[in-house]
């Protein structure tokens, strides 16, 4: 039986994208460098539609409704379970982290309330080859001040819900932690950086057999 964890999560700083600018929309001949970051560093936020509009001011921006990836928040919750090493009660030195990488996964992307071609951008100073300490070149960055939304976990390995010696879930123990890792760019366990800490406002826990019950019933009335 699957188990369905409602994490209602929300923003303690700044979030920020990254994701690359499509090749489809290369930098034109008559061009400056920061003309095209201009153009186009709306293209690096994620959106739950793949097209793209040109805005009355000629800048492109992605359409649709912004979105923070699931992906991103499984991700950051194995890095947490692999940074503690907790060991799982009577399995010796096995510990969590393969329960969480296969036992569970993110059933949805979070809506954050917002649409492509409103968000706010910042200039950086970014070496283009990614090397510490490189000469930078001034690129633009979506940046959204705060963001709340709901986070669907599927979990089929129910042993990561189960209590920790501190009395408290390994499942939600290991999202708090996630939580002070961060999401997204500049993050504090990746590049030591303050952006993409977010904290846990709720968890609520629901059987899937449940749900499906629930689903079939409301069929039933219609």
């Amino acid at each position: 039986m699957a188990t369905k964890v409602f994490a209602e999560l929300e923003s303690i700083v700044t979030y920020s994208q990254s994701q690359q600018v499509d090749l489809n929309f290369p930098r034109e001949s008559n061009e400056s460098m920061s003309q095209y970051e201009n153009r186009c560093w709306r293209l690096r936020c994620h959106t739950d539609d793949s097209g793209i509009v040109e805005l009355p001011d000629k800048t492109l921006a992605r359409v649709g409704n912004v979105i923070i990836p699931g992906m991103i928040f499984h991700r950051v919750l194995l890095e947490s379970v692999k940074s503690t090493g907790e060991t799982i009660p009577g399995r010796g030195k096995k510990t969590y982290l393969d329960a969480f990488r296969t036992g569970v996964m993110v059933d949805s992307n979070v809506l954050i309330g917002m649409q492509g071609k409103e968000i706010e951008g910042e200039w950086i100073s970014v070496d283009p080859r990614g090397r510490p300490g490189g000469r930078g070149v001034p690129k633009k960055f979506p940046k959204f001040p705060a963001w709340k939304g709901t986070v669907e976990f599927m979990v089929f390995d129910e042993i990561v819900l189960n209590q920790s010696k501190r009395g408290v879930a390994i499942f939600e123990e290991a999202l708090e932690q996630a939580g002070r890792f961060g999401i997204g760019r500049w993050r504090p366990i990746k590049s030591g950086g303050q952006y993409g800490r977010f904290r846990i406002v709720s968890l609520r826990i629901e059987s899937v057999d449940t749900l499906s019950s629930a689903i079939e019933n409301q069929a039933h009335m219609q």
